[in-house]
């Protein structure tokens, strides 16, 4: 569970990577359009699978659908805290 979990934190994590405004926050040169393109398709990949292990080692489906969707939700808010953490950081400390 603590797996899948991480798994979820580190796909949000991928896609807030791959945005035009977390692009220079996690990557010195930024990327290139390509490669955040590649950054989302594997984070949604992630997450797809992520959402399917969830409802698949569940009895009650749609029970497991809210929880998942409230996973997401947390791991959002983290990644966002986190983005805006870095970002406050003083620049001598980067």
């Amino acid at each position: 569970m603590m797996i899948l979990a991480l798994a979820g934190f580190l796909a949000v994590l991928l896609l807030a990577s791959a945005s035009e405004r977390e692009n220079a926050t996690f990557h010195s040169p930024p990327l290139l359009p390509r490669q955040r393109h590649r950054r989302r398709i594997l984070a949604l990949a992630v997450l797809a699978t992520h959402c399917a292990l969830t409802l698949h080692e569940s009895q009650n489906p749609a029970f497991a659908l809210i929880t998942w969707i409230g996973q997401f939700s947390v791991n959002a808010l983290l990644v966002a805290l986190l983005c805006t953490a870095i970002r406050q950081k003083p620049a001598r400390l980067r």
